[in-house]
């Protein structure tokens, strides 16, 4: 649900769904690093970029010691690329566009 307050531009909603999760069990909870991510983008959504690169390498970290693999990520990325894609189809740019597909 904080994808879509952040989509939405619903951030002070998005806040408050994702810090108090934040904060439960231990700097090693499962439960925790994928939330990490989204409440990186939400950072970045508020311009805070060492925030959000912070909270990512702590999470890549964490994920390596746990021998998982961060899935979670996908979310920044994600709407980086889709972003990046409306920008290039909206210039037009094909090539660029199909760089990015």
């Amino acid at each position: 649900m904080a994808e879509e307050e952040i989509l939405a531009g619903r951030l002070e909603s998005a806040r408050a769904r994702l810090e108090p999760l934040m904060g439960q069990g231990d700097a090693q909870d499962i439960l925790a690093n994928p939330l990490r991510p989204i409440l990186a983008w939400f950072q970045l959504e508020l311009s805070a970029l060492a925030e959000a690169a912070a909270l990512l390498q702590q999470t890549m970290r964490e994920a390596k010691a746990q021998q998982m693999r961060p899935s979670a990520l996908r979310v920044p990325a994600q709407a980086a690329l889709e972003e990046a894609l409306a920008l290039c189809r909206a210039m037009p740019a094909p090539y660029s566009e199909a760089k990015l597909l």
